[in-house]
């Protein structure tokens, strides 16, 4: 009798430390596929003039609006969310300001849609990188580079009102301006005789 109740005790203690079997893992957010039904039509813009630059241009529609709502245009300067790591041969990464495209010297980026979610979505030509790693020729030129890709998903978000922003690695969007700090009360001045 005593070792059933010693089983028994064990048992049900299992049971409360378990907690709710029946509790389902946290839900994971796809955040391409988040971005591809916010946003309809996405684009890479190079601007004509000098320093050329590529934009990210994007048609967003703002979270859990209706169809009634029209779309409104996003855009951001993708170097604002992309960096450069030369080792290895040179790739991009997710870095707020870091000029990724410049600093690899890249050229005919474009940005793929409805693509297989382990494959990369945003492509490059780049020429800052060994030149083992130049194998390509940059389409209507004669020169030679890499081919770069990447997972934007990585670096970029839309927010609920349908604008697209940087992510920032550790909490989400990053805003636009720096966070306000307290004001410290100004000290009275004494005077010395």
């Amino acid at each position: 009798m005593y070792q059933i109740l010693v089983f028994l005790t064990i048992y049900l203690a299992g049971l409360a430390v378990a907690g709710n079997t029946n509790s389902k893992p946290p839900k994971t957010v796809n955040h391409r596929a988040v971005f591809e039904k916010q946003c309809s039509r996405v684009a890479i813009r190079l601007t004509p003039y000098t320093p050329r630059q590529h934009y990210l241009d994007a048609l967003c529609m703002p979270e859990g609006k209706s169809s009634s709502v029209r779309p409104e245009w996003t855009n951001m300067l993708l170097d604002d969310c992309l960096g450069w790591d030369a080792s290895n041969g040179g790739n991009f990464i997710a870095k707020k300001k870091g000029n990724g495209i410049r600093t690899g010297r890249c050229t005919k980026c474009e940005y793929r849609r409805d693509i297989e979610l382990a494959l990369n979505n945003f492509s490059c030509y780049c020429t800052n990188v060994d030149e083992s790693e130049k194998r390509t020729r940059i389409p209507g030129t004669n020169k030679k580079a890499a081919l770069r890709e990447f997972h934007l998903d990585e670096a970029i978000r839309v927010d609920k009102d349908g604008k697209v922003h940087c992510v920032s690695l550790k909490t989400g969007p990053v805003p636009d301006t720096p966070p306000q700090l307290p004001e410290v009360p100004k000290q009275e001045r004494f005077e010395i005789d």
